[in-house]
């Protein structure tokens, strides 16, 4: 996906980087949108988890903000590169 983009890689491509063959990878995934979806999902669980302990230290309102937009930029920075991709796939109409 780097070096072609979100558009140019398929849905059999991104399984045939981690060893896992087209069909299987449709058993979990119907599309690379819905592997965009899920990853989106894991992102989210990773950053609540990051923040969740921070914010039981802190009532203090500006605190509490920064450390949920630090944690929260910590777990996207990863992606930051597909990251105009992966929002236009997350807001396709037929994203669903």
């Amino acid at each position: 996906m780097a070096a072609r983009g979100f558009a140019g890689v398929r849905l059999e491509d991104i399984g045939g980087a981690v060893g896992v063959s087209g069909p299987a990878m449709y058993r979990h995934f119907a599309s690379k949108t819905d592997l965009v979806q899920e990853l989106y999902i894991e992102v989210q669980e990773r950053h609540r988890d990051a923040a969740t302990p921070l914010l039981a230290e802190t009532g203090d309102l500006i605190e509490r903000l920064r450390i949920v937009y630090t944690t929260g930029l910590d777990q996207l920075t990863p992606y930051h590169a597909h990251a105009a991709e992966f929002v236009s796939a997350a807001l396709a109409p037929r994203s669903g």
